[in-house]
């Protein structure tokens, strides 16, 4: 059971590598600009800091949607099970997991994309237009972006350790090669949706069929907006989580994922 503690501290680690790059693929999704200009206004009105201001939020999404999601996919789908089986169980306990976590979701967007907004005005703020219900604006989106994204990290992280466990003998080359491939699928499946979520999440768009006459407007590559920073985000982060979770779970005697 202790290891159960052991995902948040995984995913946290990964989170403060990669919020940066979170920040600047949501950016993309939402405003027609350049990186560069992104970049630069973003710096300019906070410094370095303002790429991390979306951080507590998104360590609070990941303290519920992470730990419950790698925790129980590890624990309820069967190591023997086929792939159609295990995308169900990733799917499945990834949209419950998010479903919970979602306002702190919408809190990170909001506060990525609001550029001069801060935590404690952004709480009280949709509290005061919305109520409590607001906090899971955009929750459908999300939830769906969550099974599509675990489908391509758990199950193809899974998929493909057990592929190179046959190729190498080395651990840290098993793991990374994994977390690599595991990113470059949830990337490159997830970044329609992603879009979808951004755009409503942020207040840009009101609802799904907004945003499809926004698609329609600027064909169907506008659905993979901000790609390579997101293919980038994942892939980091999985390489950064499954590395920090694997070796923590060997320096406490634990079994590695399996």
């Amino acid at each position: 059971m202790d290891s159960f503690f052991f995902v948040p501290f995984a995913a946290i680690a990964s989170e403060l590598v990669t919020s940066p790059i979170d920040t600047l693929r949501v950016n993309k999704q939402v405003f027609s600009q350049s990186s560069f200009s992104i970049i630069k206004y973003i710096y300019k009105k906070d410094g370095i800091r303002g790429f991390y201001r979306s951080l507590p939020p998104a360590i609070g999404r990941h303290m519920i949607y992470t730990t419950l999601r790698v925790n129980l996919y590890e624990k309820t789908r069967n190591k023997n099970d086929n792939i159609l089986k295990k995308l169900l169980c990733a799917s499945s306990v990834s949209a419950f997991s998010q479903l919970i976590a979602s306002p702190n979701d919408y809190i990170r967007i909001q506060l990525q994309t609001k550029r001069n907004y801060r935590l404690s005005t952004c709480i009280f703020d949709i509290y005061k237009n919305k109520g409590v219900i607001g906090f899971w604006y955009g929750w459908k989106p999300n939830i769906s972006r969550a099974a599509i994204v675990s489908a391509g990290t758990l199950v193809s992280y899974d998929a493909s350790k057990i592929y190179y466990k046959k190729k190498f003998e080395n651990n840290q080359i098993i793991q990374l090669a994994s977390s690599t491939t595991s990113g470059i699928i949830a990337g490159i499946l997830s970044n329609p949706v992603d879009t979808v979520k951004s755009l409503i999440m942020s207040n840009k768009y009101k609802d799904l069929n907004s945003c499809i006459l926004f698609f329609k407007k600027n064909g169907i590559f506008s659905l993979y907006r901000g790609f390579p920073y997101q293919c980038l985000r994942i892939t980091v982060w999985q390489i950064c989580f499954w590395s920090t979770l694997e070796n923590i779970r060997i320096l406490f005697d634990k079994e590695e994922f399996a």
